[in-house]
């Protein structure tokens, strides 16, 4: 959501539009990374400076 506040604006409407974006809920939902870390490590055997460099010999 966009709110505009303009240089014309008195203090007490840049105030209110603030108030009123504080309130607002957040559309976002908290997205745990954690649960990730670590469930490529098995999967390769190799270093993965390695891993790129095989990658980036294959580009033409």
């Amino acid at each position: 959501m966009t709110i505009v506040i303009k240089k014309e604006d008195s203090k007490e409407e840049k105030q209110k539009k603030l108030n009123r974006l504080q309130k607002l809920p957040s559309k976002r939902k908290e997205k745990s990374f954690m649960e990730f870390c670590g469930v490529l490590k098995g999967v390769f055997k190799e270093d993965a400076v390695l891993i790129q460099r095989k990658l980036r010999d294959e580009w033409p």
